[in-house]
């Protein structure tokens, strides 16, 4: 969503489990999806896609095909594939949920 900016740790964490209190529990469980997500993104090759930096983690737009990206640059087919929700069970999506269906 951020087209490569930079979310801190905390920021990924509120989004993920928005329903949730932080808490230590919390933060190790994300850390080991982010392990998880390195793990598997090494094991593809495709390990230069995220960027980690002290306390915030990023990717590689360029790198990466994305349905999304494609679509807010006007791709025909993406635009047509589009369904009408975009990952509606975060609330975070709603104000791109109501972006989405203006644009068309």
């Amino acid at each position: 969503m951020r087209n490569g900016a930079s979310c801190s740790n905390n920021e990924i964490v509120a989004v993920i489990w928005e329903s949730k209190p932080d808490s230590d529990a919390l933060q190790n469980q994300f850390r080991h999806l982010v392990f998880d997500l390195r793990k598997t993104l090494k094991s593809v090759d495709a390990d230069d896609i995220l960027v980690r930096r002290r306390g915030t983690l990023a990717i590689l737009p360029e790198s990466i095909s994305c349905d999304l990206y494609d679509f807010f640059a006007g791709n025909t087919i993406a635009v047509n594939k589009f369904m009408g929700e975009f990952m509606a069970q975060y609330s975070w999506a709603e104000f791109n949920n109501a972006y989405l269906a203006n644009v068309l």
